[in-house]
């Protein structure tokens, strides 16, 4: 018997290609979640997230480049509404500003600057993470004096433990709970809240090693995929990936 991991099944760049719709369902919909409870009968601010043509009323705070932050950014670039957004990558960042040029700011991931990030912060998406380990709980609790009452934390990172110091998994049936006058939705498994689209969207990522599984063998399948062979767990009944 052998098995193999499809949510770790890992291309040579690196790229999780099972992982990565999800991710990309998580950062936009964190937006759409995070302007929702913005709005007063939500508990919120009392403001529109987008703005309107000629007013900007608002600002938004994305910690971490990777695709859940990127896809979170892709969507607020279309709001009228002031972005930060913040990594250790310099060049990532100065990717993004280049692409985005004066849309957004760009901000070195430091205590200093993330404390300045805060400073009149409405929406704050966490989407920092590291593969394989916790994500480190960047957002500090003493930052929230400086955002207004009734702001959001959506902190995505909540798989892997949540970017703020008092993050804990919620649900889809009772998504938020408040700290210090900061809204906060902790939800694991963002995707599962629009099961439709993530089913077509995960599909689409794993059809082709699907396909090579079935028309190859397992045994011919891992000698010709690297993707594959990578993230075999149990190779004819060993366990040969102990992570």
């Amino acid at each position: 018997m052998s098995a193999i991991a499809f949510e770790t099944i890992e291309r040579e760049n690196g790229e999780l290609p099972a992982l990565k719709p999800m991710s990309a369902i998580a950062g936009r919909l964190s937006v759409i979640i995070g302007a929702d409870y913005l709005r007063k009968s939500k508990g919120g601010r009392e403001i529109l997230m987008t703005g309107l043509s000629d007013v900007i009323n608002t600002n938004s705070v994305i910690f971490g480049t990777g695709n859940v932050g990127t896809n979170a950014l892709e969507v607020l670039v279309g709001f009228n509404t002031h972005i930060t957004i913040l990594d250790i990558n310099e060049n990532r960042l100065e990717q993004l500003k280049e692409k985005y040029k004066d849309r957004i700011t760009v901000l070195k991931s430091t205590d200093e600057n993330l404390e300045q990030a805060f400073i009149n912060a409405d929406l704050v998406i966490g989407a920092a993470s590291i593969p394989g380990a916790s994500t480190p709980k960047l957002i500090k609790r003493k930052y929230y004096k400086n955002m207004h009452k009734g702001s959001v934390i959506v902190d995505v990172a909540i798989d892997q433990g949540g970017s703020t110091e008092v993050s804990r998994p919620t649900s889809h049936d009772d998504p938020t709970y408040i700290v210090d006058d900061i809204i906060h939705y902790c939800v694991p498994n963002i995707p599962g809240d629009v099961p439709l689209t993530s089913t077509y969207s995960l599909n689409k990522g794993i059809f082709p090693y699907v396909l090579m599984l079935a028309n190859n063998g397992i045994e011919r399948a891992i000698e010709l995929s690297y993707a594959l062979k990578k993230e075999v767990n149990v190779g004819k009944g060993k366990i040969v990936n102990k992570q």
